[in-house]
């Protein structure tokens, strides 16, 4: 039985190579965003990452994920669910 990290590995990889395929979105910022969330996205294509744990994987300030992650959300390649004090969760899309 595969060990438990990595299972998680091969979900991540499978996530992020559906990201690599997909002709959306199309600009570098918005897939590099879509690509650290898949990173750590689970079967479902739920994660829950920090701003500053996206801004350290893409190399951008954390007003910079903000606007990125509004720009996927309002593309419908991500949705946000907030939560009050906590870390967001994000839903990724299907496709």
């Amino acid at each position: 039985m595969p060990h438990a990290r990595s299972r998680c590995v091969d979900v991540s990889i499978a996530r992020m190579t559906s990201v690599f395929a997909a002709p959306e979105p199309r600009e570098a910022a918005d897939r590099l965003m879509l690509l650290a969330l898949a990173d750590n996205a689970n079967d479902q294509g739920v994660c829950w990452p920090s701003v500053p744990t996206l801004a350290s994987k893409c190399a951008v300030d954390k007003r910079n994920v903000m606007k990125t992650l509004a720009r996927l959300e309002d593309d419908g390649h991500v949705r946000v669910e907030r939560r009050s004090g906590r870390v967001n969760v994000y839903h990724l899309s299907a496709s």
